[in-house]
């Protein structure tokens, strides 16, 4: 799209160059039949009057492709001027769309973090838990094993007791 527009300037350059050639070539146009006037003086009227035919020719031709040449500049102009609403358009379009996208990035970090801070809690609430039940069947199972120790030192002790 930039390439086109920066394509459409360089046009509408060239044509504003081709318009002011022309106009250039047209007074020195003028400026030689000026001079071959002087020139020539009054005693060439009848050699004067062809020229003058055809400068009137050149002239009518040159206005002809001056007022074609900017006919076509104008055409182009209008055109870059369309071309380049079209592409502010899109532009505007495009930026509208990438703050959405962005506003919605935005928004999955959020979830996202939010997800990793539930599983991370999740996971301490689980070792928590885990450490707990372990906590409890060591204490359970240390109590037991307290307990079986002294019936077994009830039993030696018994068994030596009674032993001859």
């Amino acid at each position: 799209m930039e390439s086109q527009s920066e394509e459409q300037t360089a046009d509408a350059q060239k044509e504003r160059k081709l318009r002011e050639r022309s106009e250039q070539y047209s007074r020195l146009l003028e400026e030689e039949l000026d001079g071959l006037k002087k020139q020539v003086g009054p005693s060439a009227s009848v050699v004067g009057s062809d020229q003058s035919q055809e400068v009137g020719k050149l002239r009518a031709d040159l206005e002809k492709k001056t007022g074609f040449y900017e006919e076509e500049l104008s055409r182009r102009e209008v055109q870059h001027a369309n071309e380049l609403k079209v592409l502010r358009k899109e532009l505007r379009d495009a930026e509208g769309q990438q703050l959405t996208l962005q506003k919605e990035i935005l928004v999955l970090k959020d979830k996202l973090e939010k997800t990793r801070r539930e599983s991370q809690s999740e996971r301490e609430e689980f070792e928590m838990e885990y450490k707990q039940k372990y906590e409890r069947e060591r204490v359970i199972l240390t109590e037991e094993n307290r307990k079986l120790s002294n019936e077994l030192d009830k039993v030696r002790c018994y068994i030596y007791t009674h032993t001859p």
